[in-house]
């Protein structure tokens, strides 16, 4: 289940960074034009700055979506010598700080696949951060930090 999960979140993020577009030209005839692209920020879509990251990690990756007026971000980070408790200690005392509430928590360990740990929190019934720490044997220690903020 754990390799599933975080497959399902690499391909999820791969998915928002990759951009596939094709053009008809006017003789009938297609052409392929994919590209990679990153997202860039806007003004809808910018990182909450009261969602302060870790200036100690490095930030690697960043993906953004919106949906009507929804909002869906995340930073990835990485960091050579974090632990999980670490992470976790730093998250929940940065979110705790402005008024996130925790609501969920999982931690997973195994030889085969290392450790993860996912920690969730939620503002008012319309905002929400998931912090998901993995180590991974090809990508080493990363945290992905998930916002959303949904418009109903």
């Amino acid at each position: 289940m754990r390799k599933f999960i975080g497959v399902a979140m690499l391909v999820g993020m791969l998915t928002v960074l990759a951009g596939c577009t094709i053009n008809v030209g006017t003789d009938g005839t297609t052409e392929d034009t994919s590209t990679t692209t990153s997202t860039t920020s806007t003004s809808s879509s910018d990182w909450p700055s009261y969602i302060t990251l870790n200036p100690d990690w490095e930030v690697t990756g960043t993906s953004n979506s919106t949906y009507a007026d929804s909002i869906y971000i995340t930073k990835t980070q990485s960091c050579d010598s974090c632990t999980k408790d670490e992470v976790v200690k730093y998250y929940r005392d940065a979110l705790s700080a402005q008024g996130w509430t925790e609501y969920s928590f999982t931690d997973s360990s195994s030889a085969e696949w290392g450790d993860s740990v996912t920690v969730s929190f939620e503002k008012g019934d319309d905002e929400y951060v998931s912090v998901y720490y993995s180590v991974w044997e090809y990508l080493g220690t990363t945290i992905d930090i998930s916002y959303s903020k949904y418009t109903y």
